[in-house]
């Protein structure tokens, strides 16, 4: 007979912390008809004058490492104003939402891992140069099926129960009680109405950024250096000064 006891909490979790005392009550969704109206406000509408836009050229395999990057055609493209090949401040993989991902290595991990990104006057401008960067990759063997993959014992993430991987099919013929049930869910997709953007300008010595955010606190807290460095080298090659 086995037995298994869920009688006190196995780690601190941030659900335990965040009880709302909503579940089972009927919400009222008072964004809801903005949002399906279309006259809800998003963070990237109503842009400054002069805005330029950003679109990321992502890795087009999902393990390798990045031998060339050509950029040439997109740099002579009109309306395109700055591109970042290989910045140090690309984020390449290994973080989660408690540590700040790795900046950019030429290794690549997974697909749409930022290579380059492109700075223009529209965002078509950018999304079709960002089409023309050519890479050279060199491929290496991937994980892409998660049955082959190792099974973390412990991985030490709040929001999810450790994971014990046994012999379930022995484990079943040999239970003094058997219940066998199929049970079926409705499928459910999340899809956010609001295009994840951000908006970010000068107003005198003060950098304004407006975004699409989940955790308004953490975006807080997260440094700004580096976002008015960035800014401030593409204002200053688009419109010197």
């Amino acid at each position: 007979m086995n037995e298994h006891a869920m009688d006190a909490p196995y780690r601190p979790a941030a659900l335990d912390n965040g009880q709302q005392g909503l579940i089972g009550k009927g919400v009222d969704r008072y964004e809801g008809p903005l949002k399906v109206s279309g006259a809800a406000h998003y963070a990237f509408e109503d842009a400054p004058d002069g805005t330029l836009y950003a679109h990321i050229a992502g890795a087009t395999i999902g393990a390798g490492k990045v031998l060339s990057v050509d950029a040439s055609a997109a740099e002579n493209m009109a309306g395109v104003v700055k591109v970042f090949v290989g910045h140090p401040d690309f984020p390449s993989s290994g973080g989660n939402s408690r540590e700040e991902m790795p900046g950019w290595t030429d290794a690549i991990d997974h697909f749409g891992q930022p290579v380059a990104l492109i700075v223009a006057e529209s965002l078509e401008i950018a999304r079709d140069a960002a089409r023309a960067i050519d890479v050279r990759y060199e491929t290496r063997a991937g994980r892409f099926d998660p049955a082959e993959q190792p099974v973390v014992a412990d991985h030490g993430i709040g929001f999810l129960p450790n994971i014990v991987k046994g012999d379930a099919d022995a484990a079943i013929a040999d239970a003094g009680i058997r219940f066998d049930q199929t049970y079926t869910t409705p499928p459910h997709f999340p899809a956010a109405l609001e295009p994840h953007a951000t908006i970010a300008w000068w107003d005198g010595d003060d950098l304004i950024v407006r975004a699409s955010l989940q955790i308004v606190g953490a975006a807080r807290e997260l440094p700004t250096a580096v976002v008015a460095n960035e800014i401030e080298m593409v204002t200053q090659q688009r419109f010197g000064h």
